[in-house]
């Protein structure tokens, strides 16, 4: 390089020096910039993909947080469900401790009062079935029951309800005034 201060050849030189530098420093700036637009779009790319993992992490997250805020709904009101069938519960099994644990009798004596029950039950139909065949047949037999007519047996008797009634009576009395 020429010396600056000899003219005119020393600012050509100091201008062809300079020249040189920008055009090399340009040369890198364009080299740099093409390496970090390159970069850049890496980087976006790569970016773009963590947005969109994350944009569906979240959408699972909000689906899954949904569904658990109806779990905790669902186990909220199960305690109370829960709660009124242990109620329930109680309240039978206070009602059933009077005539099973307080009671006097066993369950040998439950059963057999129970078999009682229902033998009275079969007999008390059988004695209405009895029943029915004698008010129809007596009154075909000129309205006699043991040898009474309907006229001797008071003054209530022609009510039919009472006529009944007298049936019943000799019914139980285990009489057969009634034509089978």
């Amino acid at each position: 390089m020429t010396d600056p201060t000899e003219q005119p050849e020393g600012i050509i030189a100091v201008l062809k020096k300079v020249s040189a530098d920008f055009a090399k420093m340009e040369a890198q700036t364009k080299a740099q910039e093409e390496s970090d637009q390159s970069l850049f779009d890496e980087d976006m790319k790569r970016c773009s993909i963590e947005k969109a993992g994350l944009v569906k992490e979240s959408e699972m997250k909000g689906t899954e947080k949904k569904r658990l805020i109806e779990k905790t709904a669902q186990m909220l009101a199960t305690p109370k469900r829960v709660s009124d069938e242990h109620a329930a519960v109680v309240q039978y099994l206070k009602d059933l401790e009077h005539g099973c644990v307080d009671g006097d009798s066993t369950y040998e004596d439950r059963k057999a009062a129970r078999a009682k029950e229902r033998s009275i039950g079969k007999s008390a139909n059988h004695l209405a079935r009895r029943f029915q065949r004698c008010g129809e047949t007596q009154r075909g037999e000129n309205n006699v029951i043991r040898g009474k007519s309907k006229e001797k047996m008071g003054a209530n008797s022609s009510d039919d309800l009472c006529w009944k009634l007298n049936c019943m009576l000799s019914l139980l009395r285990q009489s057969t005034p009634c034509k089978n």
